[in-house]
């Protein structure tokens, strides 16, 4: 039995052999997978972060080209905050608001409850930002606006900034402007019956009242109408010498069309809203003329790194120039990014790195927030001449 023994281990020494041999390939293998495994999980855990941000802004109706501009600064802002750091991955869920405050807060509600967003861009016009601002101070989230400009914005909210100054400098600038370079006494108004509207025409009116000028009358209109020669002709009964609109693009370029057309010779004013490309469209040769404040710190001109960066980067991706509201939009979305990078992802301390931000090298301008989240820019005056938006030189 022993022999037996014997012989059978001889017989099965070649076959211990390749068992040992490929136990050793198989535990070789195993350690090489574990390796890799542990790799993948120390890149797993140096993966990118998600930050994911909100923008509310009016994609469709009377100011889309508003929405849709501060989108294109918006996602310029995020393409390059992924291409420049890998520590973040930034993207932004756009809610359309229809410039209507019901639908602004049906937008932010959804970007706080749902998506879950840190900050959020929005509104463009002040009606949907002031409905918004209470949901957003709620929720401890900031919120900031390209280019809401309604005086009852400042100071409601610690969570609210925005990049575009309070009515208040224009509205003031204007009613000085008609009393002491027009020479005017006696100014109609006519306003879009919203925050941004009354707003304006309470400040014009105000300012221009202390300097002894007279208010003939001030009508309001809805944000959606387009026939405005019923307060054109009564206009003509009071003959002022002078028209301020407190409204948007689209209304005032229907305004002055419609008061070329019934003779109107008034010396017609408006707002900062009203430089916008469709408003010649609208008016043509009816728009010669027109004088408004121009208060946001925007110049396309301007050789600063942050503006020449900003137009070369947007000339490039969207093969087109950018305007003012682009510039703005992208200026809210760096903003927020910078905190993130800066303090990370708690909604309070991106709050008050907000609040802390002072003389900013933005697209749009300079920026520094003060203690009611309001940036203040210089104001200047401009003209249509010539089918253009130029600087205002009285006597030329």
């Amino acid at each position: 039995m022993v022999f037996k023994t014997i012989n059978e281990r001889q017989k099965r020494k070649p076959l211990d052999s390749w068992i040992k041999t490929y136990l050793g390939i198989f535990l070789f293998a195993a350690v090489f997978v574990a390796g890799c495994g542990n790799e993948h999980s120390e890149q797993t855990g140096n993966a990118a972060q998600d930050v994911v941000l909100g923008a509310v802004l009016p994609l469709t109706g009377e100011v889309a080209s508003w929405g849709e501009d501060s989108s294109d600064g918006i996602q310029l802002a995020i393409e390059q905050a992924n291409e420049m750091q890998d520590a973040y991955h930034f993207s932004v869920v756009f809610e359309d608001s229809k410039g209507s405050p019901a639908d602004a807060v049906a937008g932010i509600r959804k970007l706080i409850a749902v998506d879950k967003v840190v900050g959020i861009i929005g509104d463009n016009v002040s009606g949907p930002t002031v409905a918004m601002v209470p949901f957003a101070d709620r929720a401890q989230i900031p919120l900031i606006s390209p280019s809401a400009s309604s005086p009852k914005l400042s100071g409601m909210s610690r969570y609210f900034f925005r990049v575009y100054p309070s009515d208040t400098a224009e509205g003031s600038v204007m009613g000085e402007t008609a009393a002491n370079r027009l020479s005017l006494e006696r100014v109609a108004i006519l306003y879009v019956n919203n925050d941004f509207g009354t707003g304006l025409r309470d400040i014009f009116s105000s300012r221009f009242g202390e300097l002894d000028g007279t208010i003939s009358r001030a009508m309001g209109y809805n944000q959606d109408e387009t026939d405005f020669r019923p307060y054109l002709t009564r206009l003509l009964d009071d003959e002022p010498q002078g028209i301020y609109l407190a409204g948007y693009y689209k209304d005032g370029g229907a305004i002055l069309k419609q008061a070329r057309e019934l003779g109107i010779k008034a010396v017609f004013m408006g707002s900062t809203t009203h430089e916008d490309p469709e408003l010649l469209k609208i008016a043509k040769d009816a728009a010669e003329g027109f004088i408004y404040p121009f208060s946001t710190g925007y110049d396309e001109n301007n050789t600063a790194a942050a503006v020449t960066g900003f137009r070369s980067a947007f000339e490039k991706m969207y093969s087109k120039n950018p305007g003012l509201v682009a510039a703005l939009g992208y200026d809210c979305a760096r903003l927020l990014i910078e905190a993130v990078e800066s303090i990370g992802l708690d909604s309070e301390k991106i709050r008050d790195y907000l609040a802390g931000v002072k003389e900013y090298q933005g697209a749009s301008g300079e920026i520094s927030f003060d203690l009611n989240g309001d940036v203040h820019k210089p104001v200047i005056l401009k003209t249509v001449n010539n089918g253009r938006f130029v600087p205002w030189q009285p006597g030329k």
